[in-house]
Formats: C-alpha cells, structure tokens, sequence
C-alpha cells in the first residue's frame, strides 16, 4: 500500500499523522511505501525525516491574518502548491491520502491535487475540538 501523508505548521498535526503511519504499519500484513507532503519553511522537513519517512515539499501559506497584499501572496502560494503537489502526488500513485489539516496540509489534500491521482481515497482528521478551515471547506471533509 501507498500512503501519502500531509498536514503541518505545528507538531500537533506533524506528531499524529506519524502516529497514524505506525499504526498502519504495524497493523498491515503488507509493506506500507509512504511519503509526506508538506511545506518545506516550517520545520516539517526536519521532524518527518528524523522518523525516517521520506519528505516531498509542496508550497504552502495560511490565509488568516494578512493584509491584501500578503493575501494574494498567500493564494499564490497555495494555487503554486496544489499545481505541485498534484504533479508529486500524481508520480508518488498513493492509494491514500491521510491529511491531519492545517493550510500546510492544503494542496495535497483539496481538490483538485488528491483527486488527480484517481486511484487514491483521502481521509482528512482533525486534532482540533471542530474541523479546521481547510478541512472544513473540503467537499470531503
């Protein structure tokens, strides 16, 4: 099985999507291959690999908080990272797609980048009390 994992910014989305990989893993009676997603200027990186998953940068930006002009870098950031990530995901072939949220999470797991890769299901959790905006805007959320 392929699994992409995507969600960031802070440790609490980061530590529970690699908590998710290790119980698949050890619940799975098949080698899982499996990569995560995430912006490359926040740390990421860093944590992910140190777990010894494999790393694939995706631009990224929250939208909250901005002026007008940070708001359209921002949409640009993002509009950037669903081009890449559905390129990234589209050579990755997941089955599936494990967003815990956050804007860090964005591209790979909206429309139209997880539904790129046509044979993927996307499974989105939220480790706050209520959806978080982007899972919340998701038509699959």
């Amino acid at each position: 099985m392929r699994l992409a994992l995507t969600g960031g910014g802070t440790g609490g989305h980061i530590f529970p999507a690699l908590a998710v990989l290790e119980a698949v893993r050890a619940e799975s009676s098949t080698p899982i291959e499996v990569c995560f997603f995430g912006p490359e200027n926040r740390g990421e990186r860093s944590l992910v690999e140190s777990a010894g998953v494999p790393f694939e940068g995706v631009p990224s930006a929250g939208l909250r908080g901005r002026g007008p002009l940070g708001l359209i870098k921002s949409a640009w950031a993002l509009l950037s990272g669903v081009v890449t990530a559905v390129r990234k995901l589209r050579r990755f072939k997941p089955d599936v797609v494990f967003s815990t949220g956050a804007m860090a999470a964005s591209p790979a797991a909206w429309p139209p980048a997880s539904s790129a890769v046509r044979s993927s299901s996307t499974c989105q959790m939220s480790t706050r009390a209520g959806p978080s905006r982007p899972n919340a805007c998701s038509p699959r959320g």
